[in-house]
């Protein structure tokens, strides 16, 4: 099974909150998907705070530090889904989206009739069957499978 690394986790969460500032501004639904990001991948405060911080990234930049196959698949998914958020595709979102999907050659987003939600259960699902390995943190906080009974 492929696996996402923590940094490959933090970069899909900070390419998400760059999406978020594409529009200039970040709307309920953004938050509480970003939020669940954090909660999912067991991102620590001190990491938000270093990426929120942070100068704006350019998204494609992030992009290019992803390995697998998997974490740019859920990077893509997870930059639409943030797109989506605000029930409305602004121009400059769309043609970051066109070019991200063809610098990660992984597939497409199919954008026309896709809801926030069924894109926000996507990205969920694809974190949650993969192993978040973080260096940083000792082997009983990582995720076990039983953490995915809850």
């Amino acid at each position: 099974m492929e696996k996402i690394t923590h940094e490959e986790l933090l970069i899909i969460y900070q390419g998400a909150l760059e999406m978020a500032r594409v529009d200039r501004q970040l709307t309920a639904r953004e938050k509480e998907f970003l939020a669940e990001l954090v909660e999912l991948g067991r991102i620590t405060q001190d990491e938000i705070t270093l990426m929120e911080a942070a100068l704006e990234r350019d998204i494609f930049s992030l992009a290019k530090n992803l390995s697998s196959n998997l974490a740019k698949k859920t990077f893509l998914l997870t930059i639409a889904t943030m797109a989506i958020a605000d029930k409305k595709l602004h121009p400059k979102e769309k043609k970051l989206l066109i070019n991200l999907t063809k610098q990660l050659n992984v597939g497409k987003v199919r954008l026309a009739g896709l809801s926030f939600q069924s894109s926000e259960r996507m990205v969920l699902k694809l974190l949650s069957k993969v192993e978040v390995v973080n260096p940083d943190m000792e082997p009983e906080q990582q995720y076990s499978d039983l953490d995915f009974l809850r």
